[in-house]
């Protein structure tokens, strides 16, 4: 009966879009005298139980706990890493660019990891955007231009690069152990979000963009698939890549 009346209304809110026709509304209060459909309930059990099954698959097992905070953490190594790495093959396969580091935004990242077994369903609360594998290439100033921004942000995620944060600018910056050069190309992997400015990551809209199409989060899930098939565990980058001159380093 409540999928019956659902599609009704829908259809008359349609209908009433399409013709240009006016509609009235009522807000109908949610409590505790209002009972559950049976009908409903058993419908939604069985893509329920097919989907606490799916979500509860043991992709990995992580040998740490990782936690999430600036300018950088041993989850935001983690996943920058798996960025960076991921992206070298996808470039390698279809003859694109290599990048020549990875980019990834904290605050896209939503929840922790936690020792043990990590589950689909973990992967998905880290990480509950539908955002995709995007390349980006860019000049040196405005790859000094994104270093400044990720200093003044507080740190950011990123791979196969280094910075120094003094006083909310970035000196020392490297990426692949070399100072930036104004006149060469770099390439960046990272999210469509901060390749179309998200973050206010403006500078990214100079450049070459390439989306892939690919969703991150499905790139990190069969990433650890695949970790969980060689039977190793998962274990969190030690080597940092941001250094607060004068603060505490956040793990």
């Amino acid at each position: 009966m409540v999928k019956r009346v659902v599609l009704s209304t829908l259809t008359l809110l349609v209908a009433s879009f399409v013709h240009g026709q006016d509609y009235r509304h009522e807000t109908v209060q949610i409590d505790s005298l209002i009972t559950a459909d049976v009908e409903m309930e058993s419908y939604i059990a069985l893509y329920q139980d097919s989907l606490n099954r799916h979500m509860s698959d043991v992709l990995a097992v992580s040998k740490e706990f990782m936690g999430i905070g600036r300018p950088e953490s041993n989850l935001s190594r983690f996943l920058a890493d798996i960025t960076f790495e991921i992206g070298k093959t996808w470039a390698a396969e279809r003859d694109l660019p290599m990048p020549d580091m990875a980019l990834i935004n904290n605050g896209g990242i939503r929840s922790v990891l936690h020792k043990g077994n990590i589950t689909r369903r973990s992967i998905y609360e880290i990480i509950p955007f539908e955002n995709t594998l995007t390349f980006v290439t860019i000049d040196g100033n405005t790859l000094s231009e994104i270093f400044s921004h990720i200093a003044f942000r507080g740190g950011e995620g990123i791979s196969n690069a280094t910075l120094t944060i003094k006083q909310g600018k970035a000196v020392d910056m490297t990426v692949n152990g070399n100072v930036i050069d104004p006149t060469k190309s770099y390439t960046i992997v990272t999210l469509d979000y901060l390749a179309n400015g998200g973050d206010s990551f403006k500078m990214m809209e100079k450049g070459q963009i390439y989306d892939t199409g690919k969703c991150f989060r499905d790139i990190v899930i069969d990433y650890l698939a695949n970790h969980k098939n060689s039977r190793r565990r998962i274990a969190a980058p030690t080597n940092r890549r941001i250094t607060l001159i004068g603060e505490t380093h956040e793990n």
